[in-house]
């Protein structure tokens, strides 16, 4: 009977995962009538939840019990969902003293970088921590859907201030992010451009001065160049 229970456990989570994700109302395999009425109950308030800042850290405060494992199970569910934001969520989750849970959490911050929609997509990236650490082979395809993501925003304009912190706390992020393709190929100095465009209202006040210079210092070419894609990229950043 020890260990029936395990197993049952597993069975109902992977039906609760099959379930929202799926996106079928009433659909739960092996749920019961009743858990499958909560999990639709659970799946209509979650995304306006995850929307409000106050919705957010309420159910950040669940992670560590059994509710928390819940919500967290809806966020890996949901990766691709555009009417949720996860990356709040998502970032509590990965400050809950939890290894077990930390290492779950960059597996669905991965999978949102890859497949949800650009705004919350973006958010997410620097929970993959430093360059050093997207540039890990199981964060290929992140890292690829991260260009295209920059590329897209830069295109529309959009700032994404919560980038800030991230690309100019490390400098190992800084030049794999804006130093090293700005002085790359033509595709590398569009994406640094739009890169600095799309975080620049986010650099701390208290960035390190060097990495201030560093950035004006990648800028001034960029500003020179000939090809517009470029240029007026690293104009609107400037």
């Amino acid at each position: 009977m020890a260990d029936a229970e395990p197993a049952r456990a597993a069975a109902v989570r992977d039906a609760l995962h099959a379930k929202w994700r799926s996106q079928v109302s009433g659909d739960g395999g092996p749920l019961s009538v009743g858990a499958r009425a909560a999990a639709d109950i659970i799946d209509r308030a979650l995304p306006a939840l995850t929307r409000s800042t106050s919705g957010a850290g309420d159910l950040g405060l669940l992670f560590g019990g059994p509710p928390g494992d819940v919500v967290f199970l809806w966020c890996a569910a949901n990766v691709a969902r555009r009417d949720a934001r996860l990356a709040r969520l998502l970032a509590l989750a990965l400050a809950a003293e939890e290894a077990d849970l930390r290492e779950r959490v960059v597996e669905v911050v991965r999978d949102r970088v890859v497949q949800g929609p650009l705004q919350d997509a973006l958010a997410c990236a620097p929970l993959l921590g430093a360059a050093d650490q997207i540039a890990l082979p199981e964060n290929a395809q992140a890292r690829a859907r991260l260009e295209i993501l920059l590329w897209e925003a830069g295109a529309s304009a959009l700032a994404v201030p919560e980038l800030g912190p991230w690309l100019w706390g490390s400098e190992k992020t800084f030049d794999a992010m804006i130093a090293g393709p700005a002085h790359g190929s033509l595709r590398g100095r569009v994406l640094a451009a739009r890169c600095l465009e799309v975080c620049v209202r986010g650099m701390p006040p208290l960035t390190d001065p060097r990495l201030k210079g560093r950035t004006l210092q990648v800028l001034q070419p960029l500003l020179l160049h000939p090809e517009p894609l470029v240029w007026v990229h690293a104009a609107r950043a400037l």
